[in-house]
């Protein structure tokens, strides 16, 4: 897919209503730019799309959410993955004071653990 593709699917989303043009890091009227709809729909490879874009994968959106937090709140543990080999902030704080780390640990996934390891050891890198 191209990003122009994307970022139109993005603009289709109700959080954009009103918006002529979405760019790669346009805030949405709930603060969340377009990576945050993308993870959700799971396709890493719009996420990596994103990312060669010049998407911020460290942008703090609606409850100061990250792009991390968002892909493990909703179970993409591969867009996790690839968000923290890209460099992304794992120390970050939410709205509630919560990181990522702390998310994962907070999850009941089984599948959450390994992000859990892979950000603990981040941490200490």
């Amino acid at each position: 897919m191209t990003i122009k593709k994307i970022l139109d699917q993005v603009r289709d989303n109700p959080e954009y209503s009103g918006f002529d043009d979405v760019e790669v890091n346009t805030p949405s009227l709930i603060g969340d730019t377009p990576i945050f709809s993308v993870i959700i729909s799971g396709s890493l490879n719009d996420v990596q799309i994103l990312i060669e874009a010049g998407a911020d994968i460290n942008y703090q959106g609606d409850e100061l959410y990250t792009p991390l937090m968002q892909a493990i709140e909703f179970e993409k543990f591969d867009i996790a993955k690839y968000l923290i080999e890209c460099g992304c902030n794992t120390s970050l704080k939410n709205a509630i004071g919560m990181t990522a780390l702390d998310i994962a640990l907070d999850s009941e996934i089984p599948k959450a653990l390994e992000i859990c390891k892979i950000l603990k050891n981040n941490r200490t890198a």
